[in-house]
């Protein structure tokens, strides 16, 4: 084999080598973008992120929850009390407030089960939050109508004449007022006046509190054991009436109610209770399946509802779909309000059903919904705000009223691939209904009158500044570097195998060109070669063969080398 030969074959040996290292390195790129694609690392941090066990990042955040929850209170001030007990004018009201409330909320006595739930008790507690309030509550004074009197009085609208002679009688006794001039303090955790503490020593069982006040009764929910599931059954192809929470045979929802003291539903609108009409489940005294507000199940989607639970509330509340856009520290989300049925009749929605019972008292207007069982069955109300789509003769009956769905709806942005609620303001308004009395002048004014007491908006602003962060890399930079990762190494992984097999068609191209007996003498490609052209520089006296030149060129001949050292001197 002659030595021009063995060049080339050396030549074709060392380009197929490294045409092998970029092959074998795009395959590897290629192999790694796919492993990426498919392990989903993102997804895979997610998960662990979001497992709920004891001591891990999602359990944290049930458990005692970070988030900044405000309770804004709103009081309806009454500014013509002489006029109306006259009969010369409406009652007229104006809304002071709000006077803001952090609430803590801590679950406790948490016990993992082995069905897959956990058992816990909720408690709550607040603490004033001045800088946020319109002033001391201490300091500020209202009028308002005499909750002990009103309620205790049309709590007897269906008992004898007799009894409720008697209890007119009490009243003038006490010298009880229908209207009362107190602190916001007061009003809300306790006001000193004779008929409620009466009451409680007569009737313990009934009146178990010596004194009312409006949030003190709102946030004594007392020791109540619920059951929640850690994990549920939905999946993307499941049809979405199988998850909704009032299908009380469907398949678990993650973190949804289980039971509430051992109950999966309310017997206080006839749940279980022999003998009751209503006593068959139904999303109106069914709980199972709805949630707490504080966490939702992972991977929501548009066709799905869900239901709020609190006790305060008496009642589960619908939430319905709204749109789905970011929230203003731009994390994706869902947007939900409460249902424009929620508090319709039952003629209009049969869902409603067992909150209207008229052997009890007549059944409430459009946009009132009963509270009085959870009230010591004194007869209370909650609608929206300001009576925010109600019926109009609710507002016909009260000057001072404004609804405004800016103001009184409420909203709430969910993350809907974690379940984690990111803002909030649900906006509810506890009215005390007074039912037609009888012989007691003091109360006969207020006879067929839904008065508003007070409303509340509670409010979450947004997470804390390390959750946003850490759902904004999870969620939205962390999925946009994933992807680019993967089209990056994709994209290089095949440029080098295309530049790999290229150099392998073109070098044995080359190979087979130079071998052929038609093709041009190798020496050509050396005719222009820096020893050729130092050569003709220096004129030397006897010109090298061609082939001297080749294998000089190449370091192969020694004495062609020598001849050329000898002929440039």
């Amino acid at each position: 084999m002659s030595l021009t030969c063995r060049w080339q074959i050396s030549e074709y040996i060392r380009s197929l080598a490294v045409l092998r290292l970029l092959g074998s390195l795009g395959v590897a790129l290629l192999a790694l973008s796919y492993a990426v694609y498919l392990i989903n690392p993102i997804e895979v941090a997610i998960n662990v992120k979001l497992s709920f066990m004891n001591g891990s990042f999602l359990f944290g955040l049930w458990k005692k929850p970070p988030v900044q929850i405000y309770v804004q209170v709103y009081l309806f001030n009454v500014t013509n009390p002489r006029e109306f007990l006259r009969g010369r004018e409406r009652l007229r009201v104006q809304e002071v407030g709000p006077f803001v409330y952090r609430e803590e909320l801590e679950n406790t006595d948490v016990k993992f089960n082995d069905n897959d739930t956990i058992t816990y008790t909720p408690r709550r507690h607040v603490i004033f939050v001045p800088e946020m309030s319109v002033g001391d509550p201490r300091e500020v004074k209202v009028v308002t109508p005499n909750l002990g009197l009103l309620g205790l009085a049309s709590s007897l609208h269906n008992s004898s004449i007799f009894t409720n002679l008697a209890f007119a009688t009490l009243c003038r006794y006490l010298d009880a007022q229908p209207f009362l001039k107190v602190s916001v303090h007061d009003y809300m955790w306790g006001i000193d006046e004779p008929l409620v503490p009466l009451a409680s020593k007569l009737f313990p069982k009934w009146i178990s509190f010596p004194r009312l006040g409006i949030l003190d009764r709102m946030f004594d929910e007392g020791q109540n054991v619920v059951t929640m599931n850690v994990n549920g059954d939905e999946r993307v192809d499941r049809p979405a009436h199988d998850l909704q929470p009032e299908n009380v045979t469907s398949a678990r929802r993650a973190f949804a109610i289980e039971t509430w003291n051992g109950s999966p539903g309310l017997r206080h609108w006839g749940f279980g209770v022999e003998d009751d009409p209503y006593s068959s489940s139904s999303r109106c005294n069914t709980i199972r399946g709805a949630t707490e507000g504080i966490l939702f199940p992972p991977n929501m989607r548009p066709d799905m509802s869900f239901s709020v639970y609190r006790k305060a509330f008496c009642r589960t509340l619908p939430l319905q779909f709204v749109r789905e856009g970011p929230t203003p520290d731009q994390v994706p989300a869902y947007w939900y309000t409460l249902r424009d049925d929620a508090f319709e009749t039952a003629d209009v929605n049969p869902d409603n059903n067992c909150y209207c019972r008229p052997s009890v008292a007549p059944c409430l207007p459009r946009g009132l919904s009963d509270l009085t069982p959870c009230y010591y069955d004194i007869p209370a109300a909650v609608s929206l705000p300001h009576f925010y789509k109600a019926d109009e003769s609710l507002l016909e009956q009260i000057d001072g009223l404004r609804p405004n769905g800016s103001l009184h709806a409420t909203t709430l942005a969910i993350q809907p691939r974690v379940g984690v609620p990111l803002i909030a303001n649900i906006r509810v308004q506890t009215n005390l209904v007074v039912h037609k009395t009888k012989g007691n002048p003091r109360v006969a004014p207020f006879n067929n009158l839904t008065l508003p007491i007070f409303w509340v908006d509670l409010t979450v602003l947004g997470l804390p500044d390390y959750i946003t962060s850490l759902l904004d890399l999870m969620l939205v930079v962390g999925p946009v570097i994933q992807t680019t990762a993967i089209v990056l190494l994709s994209g290089s992984g095949a440029l080098l195998l295309l530049a790999a097999a290229a150099g392998v068609c073109c070098t044995a191209g080359m190979l087979h060109a130079s071998s052929s007996p038609h093709a041009a003498p190798l020496q050509t490609a050396y005719k222009y070669s820096q020893v050729k052209i130092l050569g003709a520089v220096v004129k030397p006296r006897a010109v090298a063969k061609p082939e001297q030149l080749v294998s000089l060129s190449l370091g192969r001949d020694r004495d062609a080398d020598l001849d050329f050292g000898r002929g440039r001197s």
